[in-house]
């Protein structure tokens, strides 16, 4: 279950709906596979692997039996959300389905802001959106997508590979290596980063310097949403 921090924005992602849509549909496509004749060898080695982790004494058939109506033994073979970039493919699609903005899992080119940089430094683009502004123009927004629920050490490097983007991004943007209609942002979901929340999104935003503020943001999911929108 997913603590949803109180909403600030009309596009903030409901995470408990977005994980129990996922649920259900890893869920279908295990009975789907189960179904199969005959059943695919990668779901038998997870069962054998089940049995093993958990210290069962039933048979492998027996095993299969309660797959088929018992979630407890499903859970323990579907793939799990959680394991599968759910929140960053969470958060692309949300941009994606908002009216008139396209997203998409940045790749190949799109993957890189292209200046020198520590290499321990984020300097790649998890998202790339494209939109057309209110004076019919073409942008590009470019962006790094982040999850967190609780503090911890692998939180607080999520703070400084976002603030690491965000310098990254105004770098680009001053050595004129980006378009004037270039966008650049940071999207940080969960508890950690929500204001109602840890807001750690405060102190990611506060490397955005003043003068690149027109082009730069950081926030939730949402409210980068409403902060494309608003061109």
């Amino acid at each position: 279950m997913y603590h949803n921090s109180p909403s600030i924005s009309r596009h903030d992602i409901d995470w408990n709906l977005e994980f129990f849509h996922a649920c259900a549909l890893s869920r279908s496509e295990l009975l789907k596979d189960i179904s199969c004749s005959p059943i695919p060898k990668r779901i038998l080695e997870k069962i054998d692997k089940a049995i093993e982790n958990s210290g069962l004494t039933i048979t492998n058939t027996e095993f299969l039996t309660k797959l088929r109506t018992d979630e407890v033994y499903q859970s323990q073979i579907m793939a799990h959300p959680s394991r599968q970039n759910f929140h960053e493919n969470t958060q692309i699609s949300k941009l994606n389905n908002t009216p008139g903005l396209y997203a998409e899992k940045a790749q190949g080119e799109l993957q890189k802001i292209i200046i020198n940089t520590n290499p321990s430094s984020k300097n790649w683009v998890d998202c790339f959106a494209s939109f057309t502004d209110s004076n019919g123009i073409s942008r590009r927004a470019f962006g790094s997508m982040k999850f967190a629920r609780t503090q911890g050490s692998h939180q607080s490097r999520q703070i400084t590979d976002q603030k690491n983007f965000l310098l990254r991004c105004q770098e680009y943007i001053s050595l004129g290596l980006a378009n004037q209609t270039d966008l650049f942002f940071g999207a940080g979901d969960g508890d950690f980063f929500h204001p109602n929340g840890d807001n750690k999104n405060l102190d990611v935003s506060s490397v955005i310097d003043k003068q690149f503020s027109t082009q730069v943001f950081n926030g939730t999911t949402g409210q980068v949403i409403e902060w494309i929108l608003s061109f």
